[in-house]
């Protein structure tokens, strides 16, 4: 499964900033000049990360992700969990797609742009609920209820 997300993780991080090399060093080693690597995004991106009508766009769902309280670090990792588990589509209900209104309940398939699993309830397809839900289970759990 990491073979298909990895190709997606590495166009979400492009999109959000650039990329930077470090270096880690020994303490006695001297400060080594910072390298950074200017990265030019493609004209479109890839077929597979193709925004579908109703979704958001990677930058949107970094900023429910940093309103929510998500740490800088983790952002980029979750607007691709959001895409695996959602293709970045507030409205999604397991089993429905992004035509899930109407499926979601307190109880139910997983819902909402972070697949939030078993579904809090219907305001759980707002993206700024489904991100502080989201960042509960983070705080709880991290990474562990999307496989992390």
């Amino acid at each position: 499964m990491l073979q298909e997300i990895m190709p997606k993780v590495l166009f979400v991080l492009a999109l959000l900033a650039p990329i930077h090399q470090h270096h880690h060093r020994h303490p006695q080693e001297p400060d080594p000049q910072p390298v950074t690597t200017t990265w030019t995004p493609p004209p479109t991106p890839p077929a597979s990360t193709q925004v579908k009508a109703g979704a958001l766009t990677a930058t949107q769902v970094a900023s429910y992700a940093r309103a929510a309280g998500f740490p800088e670090s983790v952002i980029p990792t979750m607007v691709a969990i959001a895409w695996r588990e959602s293709n970045w589509c507030p409205t999604a209900v397991y089993g429905y797609g992004c035509a899930g209104e109407g499926h979601a309940y307190a109880g139910g398939p997983s819902c909402g742009l972070f697949q939030l699993f078993p579904c809090p309830g219907p305001s759980y397809l707002d993206p700024a609920t489904n991100a502080a839900g989201a960042y509960a289970k983070y705080e709880k759990s991290g990474l562990a209820p999307w496989g992390g």
